[in-house]
């Protein structure tokens, strides 16, 4: 039997392998700055980190209306986000938001949405939604490193340095940030910044190693 010519692959179905290929999770935070309630963020986030995502999202929703407990709504989009359902939590964080008036949850939610479309690729999105981020809450730390992870998978160095810029002036005291600090040293998507001679002292100011040694 005659094999058939193999095709190139068509742009839709490149655009979906590399989203794909570009896929990595990401721990979703909430600073204790967002007020959120201790008990539903300790429990949801156990059950989450223990990869019990469905009993996570139930966790949030077992309340009586919770679909007007803004958050009640951001801990079930954050356990969608986690099972990759991107559109379902970008809508989650949404509709979380419009139920707040409070800036750094508000921030929160659009940081994470942000993040969601981060994890699939879509680089211009994220950054527009770490930008709409930092337009309502300008001390958002997670939307200050996204910015960060976007010019770091651009490969862009001028980016990256203005942008760690930005992270410095508005928390000048960042290496005491243990999140800040440990995503920096840990996550993958700060690689190009780690990895690129002398970026990390440029962008930071200290050299990674001496970061490490505190």
């Amino acid at each position: 039997m005659k094999s058939k010519e193999l095709q190139p692959p068509s742009r839709d179905v490149r655009a979906s392998l590399l989203r794909r290929a570009h896929v990595e999770a990401h721990d979703v935070y909430v600073p204790d700055e967002s007020g959120v309630d201790p008990a539903l963020k300790e429990e949801c986030s156990a059950l989450y980190r223990a990869l019990r995502f469905d009993e996570g999202v139930a966790r949030a929703q077992r309340s009586a209306g919770w679909e007007r407990d803004p958050d009640a709504v951001l801990y079930a989009a954050i356990g969608r986000h986690y099972q990759r359902r991107y559109d379902d939590a970008r809508a989650g964080y949404a509709a979380a938001m419009a139920l707040s008036d409070d800036a750094s949850f508000r921030g929160t939610c659009a940081a994470n949405a942000a993040t969601a479309s981060f994890e699939e690729g879509d680089l211009d999105r994220a950054r527009e939604g770490y930008a709409l981020a930092l337009s309502i809450d300008p001390l958002n730390e997670f939307a200050l490193l996204g910015l960060i992870a976007v010019g770091c998978q651009r490969r862009d160095a001028a980016a990256v340095v203005r942008d760690a810029a930005m992270l410095r002036a508005r928390w000048p005291g960042w290496q005491s940030r243990s999140v800040v600090v440990g995503m920096l040293r840990q996550d993958r998507s700060y690689r190009f910044l780690r990895d690129e001679p002398g970026l990390f002292e440029r962008a930071f100011g200290v050299a990674l190693g001496d970061l490490a040694a505190e």
